[in-house]
This record gives C-alpha cells, sequence and structure tokens, in this order.
C-alpha cells in the first residue's frame, strides 16, 4: 500500500483503475525526446512526462487524475506533470508534491489550478525523500506557468514550504500566481535557497508570504525576482532569526503593509513600493520590533500617497537596551515620492529602533521631508562611529565628551558635555570625507541644564587635504531649556569650496567654558549625506 496523497493509502490498481488497465505500461507516459526538449532541460534526470488533459477524462474529476498522475510519478521516481495552457482545474482536496521528484508545469501560457473548494490544511504541501537528503542536485524541481487560486478560507494555506522530516529546500516557482489564500506562500522548516521568478502573489485577507518564527533549519537565501505583491493585506511577514531573503526588481502595489518584520534579514533592491491613495486601513506600511529584525531598502522608488492621520508611515521599535545592535531600518540610495499631507508628518518613521538613511530624495513640493523620528547612535552614511573615535581640542584646554549611563533614552547611553569647575570647556570633533554633491543633515535629541547664560553650540567646517580650513558656517546656538527634544541642523553653506577633502561637525561648550552646573546630553544622533 501507498500514501495517497489526499487522504490516506493508495494501492497501485486503485491509482490506474480510471484507465481501466492493470499496468504503468499502458499508462500515458512521455520519454522526453526532441518534441519535449524544453521539459527535459528542467530537470536532466527526469525520465517520465504525464500529459494530464490526456487522463482527466478517465476518472471521476480533476482532484482523483491528479492524485493518480502524482502516485505514478511518485512511483517512477521522477517526472512531470504537464497541464494544458488556458485550462482550469478544479481541486477539492490539497495535494502533496514530492520536492525532489514532481515538476508541475505548463508550457506555452498558464493553466489554473483552482483550489476555492479546500477548507483545511495546505492547498499544495511541499515534502521530501524520506532520506533528507538536502543536495541541490535532488531538489531542481519546480512549479511553472500554474495559477494558484484559493477563496481565502480561515486556515488554508496557498504553498506550504515546510516539512519536519525532510528538505524542500531548492525547489522553485517561475512564472506563478498565487491568489486569495489567508497565507499565500509559507516557507517553514526544511526550506532554503528556494527561488520565486516571474510571478504574482494576491491575498486581499492576508499574507502574502510567510516565515513564521517557530520551525528550524529555514528560511536562509529565499529569493523573489520579478514579482509584483497586489493589493495585499500584509506582503511580507518575517519572524525567523535564520532568515535571508532578497527582493530583486519586485514591485509592492497597493499593500496596507508592505512588511513586518520580527526577525530575520530582508533585502530589497531595485524594487517600487506604493500605496494606494484610498488607504482605509492606517497601518503602519512598514513594522520592525525586537532584536534582530532589519529590513534593507536600496536603489528603489517608494511612491506614498494617501493622508495618514492617525498612525506614522513605518514604525521600528527596539525591545532591548542592546536592540540597536541589531535590527533596523536601512534607507539607501531611494527616492521617495511624498504626497498629500503625509509631509506634514514629524517624521514618516517612528518608534526607538534604529532608522539609518542615506543618499535620499524625499520631498514634497520642493519641501523636505524628514525621515525618522527617533535614530539611534552615531551614523556617517551608514557607518557607525563610537565616540571615541571623536577627537578634542586639549592643545586649547578642551576636555572631551563623556559618556552619561544615568541620563539614558531609549535604554542607551547619553553623550554629557558638562563642567566639572567653573570655566571648564568641552569639544568633540568628527571629521569625514566629502562629496561635494551633498551636505550633512544632522539630527539628535537634546536635553540641557544652563546657568548665568551659557551656551551650546554646533559648528561646520570644510577643509582641504591639508586639513585647512576653507570654508565654516556660522555657528548654531542653543541657550534654552530642552527635555529630549528632536533638534535637525543643515548646514547653510550652499555651495562646497572647490579643493574640500574633508568636512567636519563640532559640538562645543562658548570658548569662555561653562559656569559649574551646566549640563547638555545628547542622544540618537545620526549624521546623513543628503
Amino acid at each position: 500500500m501507498k500514501k495517497n496523497f489526499f487522504t490516506g493509502p493508495i494501492s497501485r490498481r486503485e491509482a490506474l483503475i480510471g484507465l481501466g488497465i492493470a499496468g504503468i505500461g499502458a499508462f500515458t507516459m512521455l520519454p522526453f525526446k526532441n518534441e519535449h526538449a524544453e521539459a527535459n532541460t528542467l530537470n536532466p534526470y527526469s525520465p517520465l512526462g504525464i500529459l494530464f488533459d490526456e487522463i482527466r477524462g478517465k476518472y471521476k474529476n480533476d482532484t482523483e487524475a491528479l492524485q493518480a498522475a502524482l502516485y505514478i510519478v511518485n512511483e517512477k521516481g521522477n517526472g512531470t506533470i504537464i497541464l494544458g495552457a488556458g485550462k482550469t482545474y478544479k481541486i477539492e482536496k490539497g495535494i502533496s508534491i514530492h520536492a525532489d521528484k514532481v515538476n508541475l508545469v505548463c508550457y506555452n501560457g498558464t493553466a489554473t489550478l483552482d483550489f476555492s473548494s479546500v477548507t483545511s490544511s495546505p492547498a499544495i504541501k511541499l515534502i521530501g525523500s524520506s532520506s533528507k537528503n538536502n543536495s541541490p542536485r535532488n531538489n531542481m524541481h519546480r512549479i511553472e506557468g500554474v495559477i494558484i487560486k484559493g477563496a481565502n478560507r480561515s486556515g488554508v494555506v496557498g504553498v506550504d514550504f515546510s516539512s519536519q522530516t525532510s528538505y524542500t529546500s531548492f525547489y522553485s516557482m517561475d512564472r506563478f500566481s498565487i491568489v486569495d489564500f489567508v497565507v499565500c506562500l509559507k516557507i517553514g522548516s526544511n526550506s532554503w535557497g528556494n527561488q520565486f521568478t516571474n510571478g504574482s502573489i494576491t491575498t486581499s485577507n492576508g499574507t502574502c508570504v510567510l516565515v513564521p518564527g517557530d520551525g528550524e533549519n529555514y528560511g536562509e537565501r529565499l529569493t523573489f525576482q520579478n514579482v509584483t505583491f497586489y493589493n495585499s493585506k500584509e506582503a511580507v511577514n518575517a519572524q525567523s532569526g535564520s532568515a535571508s531573503i532578497y527582493f530583486i526588481n519586485c514591485s509592492f502595489d497597493y499593500c496596507f503593509r508592505f512588511f513586518k518584520i520580527k526577525s530575520g534579514a530582508i533585502m530589497v533592491q531595485s524594487s517600487h513600493l506604493e500605496t494606494g491613495k484610498e488607504k482605509a486601513d492606517q497601518s503602519p506600511l512598514i513594522e520592525i520590533s525586537g532584536d534582530g529584525g532589519s529590513l534593507h531598502i536600496s536603489n528603489s522608488v517608494m511612491r506614498i500617497y494617501g493622508e495618514w492621520t492617525r498612525n506614522y508611515l513605518g514604525v521600528v521599535e527596539g525591545n532591548t537596551e542592546n536592540s540597536v545592535n541589531f535590527g533596523g531600518l536601512y534607507l539607501n540610495n531611494c527616492h521617495l515620492d511624498i504626497h498629500d499631507n503625509n509631509y506634514k508628518k514629524e517624521a514618516l518613521i517612528s518608534g526607538n529602533g534604529r532608522v539609518v538613511a542615506s543618499g535620499l530624495s524625499a520631498y514634497y513640493n520642493g519641501l523636505k521631508t524628514p525621515i525618522a523620528k527617533q535614530i539611534n547612535l552615531l551614523s556617517i552614511s551608514g557607518s557607525e562611529r563610537d565616540l571615541s573615535e571623536w577627537t578634542t581640542d586639549r592643545h586649547v584646554g578642551y576636555l572631551p565628551a563623556t559618556l552619561d549611563t544615568d541620563n539614558k533614552r531609549s535604554g542607551k547611553p547619553s553623550i554629557l558635555l558638562s563642567s566639572s569647575t567653573e570655566g571648564q570647556k568641552r569639544n568633540m570633533k568628527f571629521r569625514f570625507m566629502s562629496d561635494p554633491s551633498k551636505k550633512p543633515l544632522i539630527s539628535f535629541n537634546l536635553k540641557t541644564e544652563f546657568f548665568n547664560k551659557d551656551e551650546f553650540y554646533i559648528k561646520f567646517r570644510c577643509l582641504n587635504m591639508n586639513g585647512e580650513i576653507l570654508a565654516t558656517d556660522s555657528s548654531e546656538k542653543y541657550n534654552e531649556s530642552h527635555d529630549w527634544e528632536i533638534i535637525k541642523y543643515q548646514p547653510r553653506i550652499t555651495v562646497v569650496p572647490s579643493g574640500t577633502t574633508y568636512m567636519e561637525i563640532e559640538f562645543a561648550t562658548m570658548e569662555s567654558g561653562w559656569s559649574l552646573k551646566t549640563k547638555v546630553w545628547i542622544n540618537d544622533l545620526l549624521i546623513n549625506l543628503v
């Protein structure tokens, strides 16, 4: 007796009874010769092809016909089930596909597998060989040219790449569409290296791609290329710390939420992210929480339409004092098209987690839009610098800044400029390579305790390769009380002088020093080139 991939045991005779034959030899099998050369290139080790349309009429329904075809391919050990272009097949029970044995393809078009009657379990469950062999060669199989359709039924997954006893790694999908499942695509235990190309995933009531956090040995090197996530409640939900997911040339269109990341690294490159103007769901488009969750978006376009009246467009949170060392949001060389009321917000991204942004254009009618409400640590174009890398003019009597662990913000110590004796001076300077086409934008949180009309300064300079000053911005001066208020400063030098090699930022007391009780705390400091 063999396992029935729908309900239970099935014998060889039962698999073939619809054909009225007793042996496998009379079944519609096609060895891959020249007329099927394209199919043969899918897997050079595949000896068997089944034209599904030639057998479906010999069974009571499409469900039983597909059950028989899967049985024959698995019995033989390797093969391809070929669906008819433009055809729709009504499949009323979930099916299991051996990742190391079965190709399910439609050439010269697409075929639809309609799973709208399935009420429980995955529509398609990927399983692997009992040998647990994880060689990429053994799993060089795929689903190609197939539309997988559901009915948004609770608990029904579209395609489930997870197995507790075998490997489903390296199985791929090409020219595909997964539509209307609460979870369209699930990547779970023992599945990695899977590729998804030239497809679309849509669910108005659920999640397009889910990488759960309750499995093992999975989620690495998942690649989506030329895939569209359209009009969905949630595009990507990542909860596994081992996940590394790459989206290349993808499109996220009109999704209520683009990314919800608890753990794992998500890379988005050369992609398009666009919201609808009528976004009824006010959930943030990007949510990153916990230690280890990170989202990297580069060389992409984000069109932020609609008016978010209740929430920020994104939220980045950290759960512990050390969360800044792990997760966060990284935006690099992106164009943000800000629309309607969004530019009036304090910032597009809120929360106490790390946000690093560089090389961005974010404008509304020529007005620059602040990106992050809270940015942790110091960053120069995305590279973090420790306080020890700042210099101090000790030769003219200045003392360095210190770290104050008693005045933390979001669990992080603050930079402290203070005077332990009357008239004491402190400063901190950082010098970095310049980019003539860009100017630094400084953002930090400031807390002050001023006495006797003391003042705190920010200074900016352009220097040549010898360290000689070519231009100095008029100093930005602060002498009022601040209680962890966000300060944004951009130098007023309109043109960077010719010969500029370095730029320098300085935070300093007055040259005459401070009174004994004056203190200035700085936290969440970011320097970006924009």
